[in-house]
C-alpha cells in the first residue's frame, strides 16, 4: 500500500507545471542594471527557481519513503516504472528543446508566451535530480531495473538530460552535488578515488537473485492455494442441530 501511494505521488511530481508564474510575474519585478530585457529573463528564472525548490522538497520526503520500503520486490517494481516514464519525460523534452534550438546555460529561460518549452526544460531539470535521488538511495533496484530492461538503449538521453541539468544554470547548492554524485554512480563520469555509496549492499550474484525470484513465486504460489482453499470451504453452521 505504501509503495502504492509513493508511486501515485512520484508519478505526479514528474510533470512539472509551470502555472501560475505568469500571474507571479506580473506583480513581481527584478530590477538589474538598466536592461528591461535582462530584468524579465532573471525574473522568469528566479520564478522558476522558487517552484522548483518548493516540488524538490516533496521529491526528497517521497524518495525518502521510498528507501525506507524494506520489501525489495516492491522497492524495484515502483523504481521500475518511475524509470521508464522518466526515460520517456527525457525523449519527449529533448525532442521539443532540440526542434526550439534552446542551448542550455547560453539562452533565456523560456517565458510564459512559450509554454511548451518552458515546461520541456523544466522537466527535464526536475526529473534528472529526481533520477539521481534514485540512482543514489536506491542503488541495488535501479541496477535491476538497468539489467532488466536492457538500458543501455536508455544511457544517451540520461547523459543528455545530466549534461542539460548540469550547464544551465538552474540547479544549484546541493542538488548540484547530486548530480555530481549519479554521474559517477552511473559511470556518466569517472568516479573519484574515494567515491563509495553508502546506500549500496554487496552485489548478489546471479544465483542470489535467481534465489530470490523463485523464493517470491513459491509465497506468490502458496497465497493463491491458501485462497483458493478457503473459498472452497464456504460457509460453516454454528452451533448444534
Amino acid at each position: 500500500m505504501l509503495a502504492s501511494s509513493i508511486f501515485n505521488f512520484l508519478c505526479s511530481v514528474i510533470f512539472f507545471t509551470c502555472c501560475g508564474a505568469s500571474e507571479e510575474a506580473s506583480s513581481s519585478h527584478v530590477d538589474i542594471g538598466n536592461s528591461t530585457e535582462n530584468a524579465t529573463v532573471d525574473n522568469n528564472l528566479l520564478l522558476y527557481q522558487r517552484l522548483y525548490r518548493t516540488k524538490r522538497k516533496e521529491q526528497q520526503e517521497m524518495a525518502n519513503s521510498l528507501m525506507a520500503v524494506e520489501d525489495f520486490a516492491k522497492q524495484y517494481t515502483v523504481i521500475s516504472r518511475l524509470t521508464v516514464r522518466m526515460v520517456d519525460v527525457f525523449k519527449t523534452s529533448n525532442a521539443t528543446i532540440n526542434d526550439s534550438n534552446f542551448v542550455a546555460g547560453v539562452s533565456a529561460f523560456p517565458n510564459s508566451t512559450d509554454e511548451g518549452l518552458r515546461e520541456a526544460v523544466a522537466t527535464v531539470v526536475e526529473n534528472v535530480v529526481l533520477f539521481g535521488d534514485l540512482a543514489l538511495r536506491c542503488p541495488d533496484a535501479m541496477d535491476e531495473v538497468f539489467r532488466v530492461h536492457k538500458a543501455k538503449k536508455w544511457r544517451p538521453l540520461i547523459e543528455w538530460a545530466y549534461s542539460f541539468a548540469n550547464q544551465s544554470g538552474i540547479v544549484t547548492g546541493s542538488d548540484t552535488e547530486v548530480l555530481r554524485l549519479m554521474a559517477q554512480e552511473l559511470k556518466l563520469s569517472p568516479a573519484d578515488a574515494k567515491y563509495q555509496n553508502p546506500y549500496r549492499k554487496p552485489k548478489m550474484t546471479t544465483a542470489e537473485w535467481e534465489n530470490l525470484r523463485q523464493q517470491k513465486a513459491l509465497k506468490e504460489k502458496e497465497a493463491k492455494k491458501a485462497a483458493k482453499k478457503k473459498s472452497r470451504r464456504g460457509p460453516r453452521l454454528s452451533g448444534d442441530l
